[in-house]
């Protein structure tokens, strides 16, 4: 059942990020966009919870936790939302998945899961294919390797620079409920992660809209099918790794760049380098093998 889950969570997280970087990069409010994004996740997890069977943390430093991680994933967010503003969503997929490398680091320094030489392999084998991801995406973003515009340059290298802030503020969190696993229900955990993100990005917006004399707060329909979309990827995603070792459920996570890269050419015209990418995908399919084995 797990693996049922997983796969859920690989399609919502794909197509959220495709309507993310849809909207953003023709948008500059991304205050508004983080509050209605995380007030439709909350709603969504809030309407599915079983509120009969539910279990909550008993020990105060299990809500501090909760707390720290919420806080943690609102500012991975906003980070996120940024970068998306600045980079296309094949590139910001593929920075994305520096977090598999720190969470098998993560996973076996504090939780003391092990991967066989097998899994090992198919790790090597998902990281080789998004080299060439990688490779692919510099030679066909001509922002990387051809603008001789001085802002877009600068534009493109704080965005890069944004997404790495946001994956590191994103592994925390995912460690952080990794381990309040053992004391509550993934529901709770989900809800905790929008919750807190949607009432410090409500507190933000607000006031920075009340110092330039428009308190108004924009709508968007975009935002919150993302924040759905958000939302059911993550109790998903909170529910698989539950059940499995961290390292494993996030390196078959990883399937979610190619759907995002699919989703990129067919609905966002990221149409450069299509043999490069197919053979990226070949190999990182093939590591996704190995370490179901």
């Amino acid at each position: 059942m797990w693996l049922f889950w997983l796969l859920v969570s690989v399609v919502c997280t794909s197509a959220e990020c495709a309507t993310n970087r849809r909207i953003l990069r023709n948008s500059t409010d991304t205050g508004s966009y983080l509050v209605n994004y995380n007030l439709a996740a909350t709603l969504l997890l809030v309407a599915v919870m079983p509120f009969g069977t539910l279990r909550l943390p008993q020990a105060g430093m299990s809500w501090v936790l909760l707390l720290v991680a919420g806080a943690t994933w609102y500012l991975g967010a906003r980070f996120s939302f940024q970068a998306d503003r600045r980079i296309e969503v094949s590139v910001s997929s593929l920075i994305s998945q520096i977090k598999i490398l720190l969470l098998v680091i993560l996973g076996a320094a504090i939780f003391k899961e092990s991967l066989t030489p097998l899994q090992l392999g198919g790790v090597g084998l998902m990281f080789s294919g998004l080299v060439v991801l990688n490779i692919v995406a510099r030679r066909a973003n001509a922002a990387f390797a051809h603008t001789s515009d001085i802002h877009a340059r600068r534009n493109l290298w704080i965005g890069v620079g944004l997404k790495l802030l946001s994956v590191s503020m994103t592994t925390t969190a995912i460690m952080i409920d990794k381990t309040l696993t053992n004391v509550t229900d993934p529901a709770v955990i989900a809800v905790s992660g929008y919750l807190l993100p949607l009432v410090l990005g409500g507190i933000a917006s607000l006031r920075k809209r009340r110092e330039a004399d428009q308190p108004r707060m924009r709508f968007s329909a975009g935002a919150l099918v993302a924040g759905c979309l958000s939302g059911t990827a993550y109790v998903t995603l909170v529910q698989s790794f539950s059940a499995k070792p961290l390292s494993l459920v996030f390196s078959l996570y990883q399937m979610n760049v190619l759907l995002t890269l699919a989703l990129g050419f067919f609905w966002l015209e990221e149409r450069d380098n299509v043999w490069g990418k197919a053979l990226a995908g070949i190999v990182i399919t093939m590591g996704s093998v190995a370490l179901v084995w």
